[in-house]
């Protein structure tokens, strides 16, 4: 949860990497609404989902321009 000790080894982490002049986004993805996969296999031909976008795409965008990431 958002006060355990992931959550504050993160926030250590993103305090440093902030300080060294870098610029960092946390994203929480307990927030966020996702639809289940239907497997419906689309998106291997597609190279995209095909399910309404949702809060998921927009962190696999966030994903695709990050330079580094802590998962």
């Amino acid at each position: 949860h958002r006060q355990g000790k992931v959550a504050q080894l993160l926030m250590a982490m993103q305090e440093e990497v902030e300080r060294q002049g870098m610029q960092t986004r946390l994203i929480q993805v307990s927030d966020m609404k996702v639809q289940p996969c239907c497997g419906c296999m689309q998106c291997c031909s597609l190279r995209r989902c095909v399910l309404p976008v949702d809060d998921a795409q927009q962190v696999l965008q966030a994903l695709k321009e990050a330079d580094a990431w802590v998962i």
